[in-house]
């Protein structure tokens, strides 16, 4: 719920209330006061709407252990030790999300409203861990408050807050801090598991690389050659870090270029099986920053000048603000000769909400020539 006139009555500390229209109310809100938008997250539409504490404690640890059960059914430690356990609104936790990296639990608020049940995290989520996956240790947790600012409040617990995970036979590594970037995006695991197939005896163009996960993950599954490209220094630091993590791995097939991703794709002169791009929402070169459905305005012609033929482009759009057709319009129109081979969205550990778009924020395609 967002601010306007009604939000202004709700109180000014983080609050269970009882709301809807003017006829009936239809919903029990946890709020957020310290959002200048989002005010409240919906709790519950199902009668009967409690909002005593007891009965809210406990229909928290219900869902925490539901959210644990399903992730457990769906077996996902299988392939991999970084896996999202609660993903907001999708698990009936709105603004609490949940992720294991190997042996830490990394759990990050966007509602103020969990400040005020920290204690009850704290003891429960790992006890509930315990239950659920009782194979598993995680002697280690990470609580990240939310707040206006880039750099974030880090609570760690266990005295660690790094750690090497392992996703697909590949190693990263993690490193918990007060930013959102952590060195992985585990919500990408199961779109990279389903790529396996793409790069074998193939050359790959990893554009906004990051720490490397595609890039290891190419690899690993038989690339040829694989250029990483970022403007952060520090990031491409963190991709030859997880490179020495894997000595199995073929190093003298990669190659990191430091700078931004026009830059290369205008003057490395190399052409590429496969061309990924992964624009953050934001970016900046360090003069303007630019939406990233506008960028690939400039982003896409230049890729596939660079594509080999018979080659494919996978392209991602990180936001809820623009429906899945309207990226897909915008990129077939940028893309003139090509078609959608293959749509991407997240995986089963983050369940969609139906009414809640802002669930379903990360999409991709997979582009190949007509004909």
């Amino acid at each position: 719920m967002t601010a306007d006139e009604y939000t202004q009555k709700f109180p000014k500390v983080p609050s269970i209330i009882q709301g809807g229209d003017k006829k009936s109310a239809q919903v029990v809100l946890i709020t957020d006061p310290k959002h200048p938008q989002i005010k409240a997250r919906a709790w519950s539409f199902a009668p009967p709407l409690k909002t005593d504490l007891p009965n809210f404690r406990f229909e928290v640890k219900t869902r925490l252990r539901e959210a644990f059960e399903r992730r457990a059914i769906l077996n996902l430690f299988k392939h991999r030790n970084n896996v999202i356990l609660v993903a907001g609104e999708g698990d009936r936790l709105p603004g609490l999300m949940v992720t294991a990296l190997n042996d830490l639990i990394y759990v990050q608020f966007y509602s103020a409203f969990w400040e005020t049940e920290l204690n009850l995290l704290e003891r429960d989520i790992p006890k509930l861990l315990r239950e659920v996956f009782p194979d598993k240790k995680f002697p280690g947790m990470a609580i990240q408050f939310r707040n206006l600012e880039r750099a974030k409040n880090l609570r760690v617990h266990g005295g660690k807050n790094q750690t090497t995970i392992t996703e697909f036979g590949v190693h990263y590594g993690i490193r918990l801090h007060t930013h959102y970037d952590c060195g992985i995006y585990t919500d990408m695991s199961s779109i990279r598991g389903s790529l396996a197939g793409e790069f074998e005896r193939k050359s790959f163009l990893n554009l906004f690389s990051y720490t490397g996960a595609y890039s290891l993950f190419a690899l690993s599954n038989g690339a040829s050659r694989v250029v990483s490209v970022d403007l952060s220094n520090r990031y491409l630091d963190w991709l030859n870090h997880n490179l020495g993590l894997n000595p199995n791995l073929d190093a003298t097939k990669h190659e990191s270029l430091e700078m931004s991703v026009l830059d290369a794709l205008e003057k490395h002169e190399e052409s590429f099986d496969v061309i990924l791009c992964d624009p953050p929402t934001a970016s900046s070169d360090g003069k303007k920053v630019s939406r990233a459905l506008d960028s690939y305005e400039k982003l896409l012609p230049a890729m596939i000048k660079r594509l080999n033929p018979n080659g494919k482009l996978i392209v991602f759009l990180n936001t809820h603000a623009i429906s899945r057709s309207a990226f897909e319009a915008k990129i077939l129109a940028l893309a003139p000769g090509f078609k959608v081979e293959k749509t991407l969205s997240l995986g089963e550990e983050c369940p969609r909400l139906s009414g809640f778009p802002e669930g379903d924020y990360l999409k991709g395609l997979i582009l190949t020539k007509v004909g």
